[in-house]
């Protein structure tokens, strides 16, 4: 999801500094860390801050929160979770604790915690879009499409372009086998996502709705820049074998991500023709790939339980 989906996710630090002491600036030096990816930098300024008596509740609301933020940053999640709880008892009425506890809880796959603070962060502030997107996730992954489609919608309703609202929307309609409508709704996002590129999820959307075009479309898609996707794509059209596919994602960066975009794009070849070989390779992206690869992991879960149906 945001830039961490995940997630991962950009999202804006407190402000609303109040207090002058020498620990403000601290509290700045920190976000400016965390800002350019050295939350471990972000996490020693922030305990600084911490240690100063001076600072207001306020200031250190925000310390907490965004030092809560710096320790999600590194997966260091009973510290992340730690500091966003301290921030709450201090601030009641905080909603950017409870959405990273939301998105905290949603990587550690306890779905009802987070979808429990996601609706907070939401009554808290009804314009925070994020509090919707990461409850559309929550609720995707536990398998509850209805009420993630009704959170989507939710965050598009705030801004219809969000890529990962978008993004969400769509894995939801595939999951859920509206594939001509998640096409579109893929179609209609900005940007490259996190994971699988857009043409591809549009690829594999349209041919699981049996448009014949979409090979040719694919084909004709504006050129992507990263070289894996490339492969996807071709791997797709039948350029690339399954035994090359495997290999070439285990060279480079990202191998366990890309592992796992490979076993899902054959499995959905295997599915579009009908084949039992489809079985394991799902079950496989639903054991291993939930750390690295949510969306896919959420779809293969659907996946299995309409192959289960079909028996």
């Amino acid at each position: 999801m945001r830039s961490a989906w995940v997630v991962v996710v950009a999202l804006v630090l407190g402000t609303g500094i109040a207090s002058r002491a020498d620990s403000i600036g601290d509290i700045k030096a920190g976000n400016a860390a965390l800002a350019r990816g050295d939350a471990d930098s972000a996490i020693a300024l922030y305990t600084k801050a911490l240690g100063a008596d001076e600072l207001s509740v306020e200031n250190r609301v925000l310390a907490h929160e965004n030092r809560c933020n710096a320790y999600r940053a590194i997966e260091a999640y009973d510290l992340a979770l730690a500091d966003c709880k301290t921030a709450i008892q201090l601030g009641p009425e905080e909603a950017f604790a409870y959405l990273q506890q939301c998105i905290i809880y949603n990587t550690l796959s306890d779905f009802d915690a987070a979808i429990s603070n996601c609706a907070t962060a939401s009554r808290i502030r009804p314009d925070n879009i994020d509090a919707h997107i990461y409850g559309c996730a929550a609720f995707g992954n536990k398998g509850d499409f209805p009420r993630a489609s009704a959170e989507c919608d939710a965050a598009l309703r705030l801004n219809p372009a969000d890529t990962t609202a978008l993004e969400n929307r769509g894995w939801i309609e595939f999951a859920t086998e509206n594939f001509g409508a998640a096409a579109r709704t893929l179609r209609g996002a900005p940007e490259v996502f996190r994971g699988l590129h857009r043409d591809i999820w549009i690829f594999l959307a349209r041919m699981r709705a049996g448009d014949s075009e979409a090979p040719n479309d694919l084909r004709k898609a504006p050129p992507v820049t990263d070289p894996w996707s490339v492969t996807l794509a071709d791997f797709l059209l039948g350029n690339v074998p399954q035994a090359e596919l495997r290999a070439r994602a285990q060279s480079g960066d990202m191998n366990r991500e890309k592992g796992c975009d490979a076993i899902f794009v054959i499995a959905e070849q295997h599915l579009g023709q009908n084949s039992d070989l489809a079985r394991p390779l799902l079950e496989e992206i639903v054991r291993d790939c939930t750390e690295f690869r949510i969306s896919e992991q959420v779809v293969a879960a659907a996946e299995l339980q309409r192959l289960d149906r079909a028996k």
